[in-house]
């Protein structure tokens, strides 16, 4: 017998029993034609009556052109009109044509939502951020599940995004101390992240407390389902047809290839490098320690981040340590992990030299717009009332805000202490490093 032809888990039986005994008390028969190493197929037909001529696609195209429009009649259901453009239901609205701006995913924005994004890792943390952006929304954030349910605890949240592999207390463990916890903040909107998208995932996050689960490294289609999916109505803003119909035609003009549907912005780049001595180091701790599970999340965490910013090779090679790690149980491994990770950290440490360009642009933009800047002085009123505002913005966490005055900064003339003092800011900021940012504050005055 050739077994690879068989299941790995059979059936009950039932299925085709039950199929037949439905089409039977319809009135109906079911037919089998199979042949021997190439398939079956399994047909059936029920007696119908003709009830109009109109083809399938021309009777409810103007209903779901209906729905579509008048979302606030509580009789009609909201129908996504990007629907007909499906493969798999072309045939059955194969008639008429529509606005494809209609059904744009994320022609929307939720301004009003409150989300808060849990992640270990500041590359994953802005790439969210960036994309929550497009849809009007800036996001509370933590880096680590214990700052986590801080924030929780003190603010109600419409959608928590918590990464699954972090240091100390993992995504799972967080998610069952706010399951477990008193208040409102235990039926929180939970959404899994990980770079682990392997069959059973999904079910594995929703059986541990999770509500859904998204991939990384996450895109904007990913979000703007969730968002959609787990959001109240009340907090979703469609966009007028014309800012639909722009938006679809834009895409159209500079479509993407599947591999450049997240165009890395140029300072996640710089955090990323910026990053490379200090996650160097926490890799080469853990191993030296034996620490597998801690260097198993930081080669996990690194995956994700090289990844984003195009580091393929890096990402490749910390995917191979992280299943490694995972399963270690043997020296013969673990010799193998070393040697593994000595290969990763010399190609981890080369994208300094790799990513050397992008950052001098980075800095020539700087520097661009602080020569722009020389002909207004600032103040010793306006440095004191910029260092207030802020210290505000960090002790109320608001990275916007933060970023916003320090790019204000930059139209003024500074004292060259002052200068210093903004670009251990501006560090501070890309760390997202509040405690930081408000020591340096006065600085400026």
């Amino acid at each position: 017998m050739d077994m690879s032809m068989n299941r790995t888990k059979g059936g009950t039986g039932l299925g085709l029993a039950i199929s037949k005994n439905l089409v039977h008390l319809m009135g109906g028969s079911l037919d089998v034609a199979s042949e021997y190493q190439k398939g079956s197929v399994f047909s059936f037909a029920i007696p119908q009556e003709a009830v109009s001529k109109e083809t399938v696609g021309e009777a409810y195209l103007p209903i779901m052109r209906e729905a579509e429009e008048d979302k606030n009649n509580p009789n009609t259901k909201s129908i996504d009109a990007k629907i007909l453009n499906r493969s798999r239901f072309s045939g059955l609205f194969a008639s008429g044509e529509f606005d494809p701006s209609h059904g744009a995913d994320s022609a929307f924005t939720a301004s009003k939502a409150s989300i808060l994004v849990v992640d270990d890792n500041l590359v994953n943390i802005q790439v969210a951020e960036g994309i929550l952006d497009k849809f009007g929304i800036v996001p509370d954030t933590a880096l680590s599940g214990f700052e986590s349910l801080e924030k929780i605890a003190k603010k109600h949240y419409d959608i928590i995004f918590m990464d699954h592999q972090m240091p100390v207390m993992d995504g799972v463990e967080t998610v069952k101390k706010i399951r477990e916890s008193d208040g409102e903040q235990k039926y929180a909107v939970i959404i899994a992240l990980s770079a682990n998208a392997v069959n059973g995932a999904r079910e594995m996050f929703i059986q541990n407390g999770f509500n859904d689960f998204v991939s990384k490294p996450v895109q904007i289609k990913d979000f703007a389902r969730t968002l959609r999916k787990w959001l109240p109505d009340s907090l979703i803003q469609e966009k007028d047809v014309e800012q639909k119909a722009d938006a679809n035609a834009d895409k159209e003009a500079h479509a993407l290839s599947p591999k450049e549907e997240w165009s890395c912005p140029p300072n996640i780049i710089r955090t990323f490098v910026k990053l490379i001595d200090s996650s160097s180091l926490e890799i080469e701790d853990a191993l030296a320690k034996n620490d597998l599970k801690n260097f198993t999340i930081k080669v996990h965490a690194l995956k994700s981040s090289a990844k984003i910013v195009g580091a393929e090779e890096v990402s490749k090679l910390a995917a191979e340590l992280e299943e490694l790690g995972s399963k270690c149980n043997s020296q013969e491994t673990l010799s193998l992990i070393q040697k593994k990770t000595e290969e990763l950290l010399v190609l981890y440490k080369s994208c300094k030299q790799t990513f050397a360009q992008v950052i001098g642009d980075l800095e020539n933009e700087d520097a661009s717009s602080g020569a722009k800047s020389n002909a207004t002085e600032l103040t010793a009123q306006e440095a004191e009332s910029f260092a207030s505002k802020i210290e505000a913005a960090c002790e109320q966490n608001n990275l916007n805000d933060l970023e916003s005055l320090l790019a204000k900064l930059q139209n003024f003339s500074l004292t060259a202490s002052q200068k210093e003092a903004l670009s251990q800011l501006k560090d501070a900021a890309e760390l997202i490093d509040f405690d930081r940012a408000k020591e340096l504050a006065p600085l400026l005055k």
